[in-house]
Order: C-alpha cells, then sequence, then structure tokens
C-alpha cells in the first residue's frame, strides 16, 4: 500500500501471552514494515515489551572496559571490581537494586528481584556503551562499559528492544511480529506518518 505525504495508518497485530511467560517476567513483541524480501532498514518499526506476573528471582552479572577495543570481554583484566552498578527498571526508572561487582569474574548478585528485563546504570566514573536490557532470565551477563567523557562517548539506545545481551528472535509466524524467546502480547497499533512511504507486505526482520 502507499501512504500519501501527512497521513497516517493503524496496524492491529493480536498476540496471545505464553502460559510460561511469568517464568521470565515479561513478554516482548516487535513489527516492522518494508518490501517482501528486501532490508528493514529505514522502515517503519515498533516494539516492546510488557511484565507479567509478580514473581521474583535472583541474577547475576558483570561490567568490564574493552581495554583491547577487539569487541569481547576477555577472561581475563577487563572485569570492574569495586564499582557498583544498580538494575534499573526500564518502564518506571526505578532503582531495583544495587550491588558491587568483586572475585576472580567481577560478578554483582542481585538477589530476590522482580522477574523481568532491567536497564543497568554504573554508580562511579563510568557509563554504559550501548544501552542494553538485561534478563533475570540469563544470569552471567556482562555488560561493556566506557569513562565517562571517553572519546565516542555512550552510544544512543538501540531502536529495538533486546531482552537479554545476545539477543535470539523467534517469529511468530501469520502475525507479523517478531517476539523473543516468549511470543506477542495483546494488540499494538503502529502510526505511521511523515514524508510518502511505500510499504510492501507485513513481514519479520
Amino acid at each position: 500500500m502507499t501512504i500519501p505525504a501527512g497521513q497516517s495508518r493503524v496496524f492491529t497485530v493480536p498476540g496471545t501471552v505464553p502460559d510460561d511467560a511469568s517464568e521470565h517476567g515479561y513478554t516482548y513483541v516487535e513489527c516492522d514494515f518494508g518490501p517482501a524480501g528486501g532490508l528493514v532498514d529505514g522502515f517503519p518499526s515498533v516494539s516492546d515489551f510488557v511484565k507479567v506476573g509478580n514473581g521474583t528471582a535472583d541474577t547475576y552479572g558483570s561490567i568490564y572496559v574493552d581495554r583491547n577495543e577487539n569487541g569481547w570481554q576477555d577472561p581475563e583484566g577487563e572485569h570492574l571490581t569495586g564499582v557498583s552498578f544498580s538494575l534499573v527498571d526500564p518502564k518506571t526508572g526505578q532503582v531495583v537494586a544495587t550491588a558491587t561487582g568483586g572475585g576472580e569474574h567481577g560478578w554483582a548478585h542481585f538477589n530476590n528481584i522482580p522477574r523481568g528485563l532491567y536497564a543497568v546504570k554504573v554508580n562511579g566514573p563510568y557509563e554504559v556503551k550501548t544501552k542494553w536490557y538485561v534478563s533475570t532470565r540469563s544470569p552471567g551477563w556482562a555488560v561493556e562499559v566506557v569513562p565517562v567523557n571517553a572519546p565516542g562517548g555512550a552510544q544512543p539506545e538501540p531502536k529495538k528492544i533486546p531482552p537479554v545481551v545476545h539477543k535470539a528472535d523467534t517469529d511468530l509466524a501469520l502475525t507479523g511480529a517478531n517476539v523473543t524467546g516468549l511470543g506477542a502480547f495483546g494488540v499494538l497499533a503502529l502510526l505511521v506518518g511523515g514524508a510518502s512511504v511505500y510499504f510492501g507486505r507485513r513481514r519479520t526482520a
């Protein structure tokens, strides 16, 4: 279809919350539009997640500086110890728990917190380089940080919401939605406007 400049269209994507969503504490949905078989970069897209259930969980993770800039956390010498960092509810901005990394791997432990996704906030002279969300379902995560005011600085928030540090996507057939590990939820409305944009059929990333 063609969307004339200055007009908008609303699309509804139905889905079902999986029975085991409460074990993760959330469910996630993503929808994008573009030509069939083509790249979706630059085309309209929307994604979001919703909390599910009231369960609690323990999780742990670390923060590290990629000192040799090889794109990975090396086993030795890159994790930070003695620096506290917090898990922040991305929906409310509330700090849920704070801990300090220590030990051989720089692990910080967060116990008995609500299950779900969290942003990481460093309480020291560092900031998260790329603002991923971590999941209580996947302990042992590692988040790269850079010194405050470092060249290049922190990177903008990704357009899409990853559920854990390492993303794994699962397609929801026939709905045009892409969900991460859990399935789609509720009803999602996408508002598309601005310049004239030509769309093909609905597709997943």
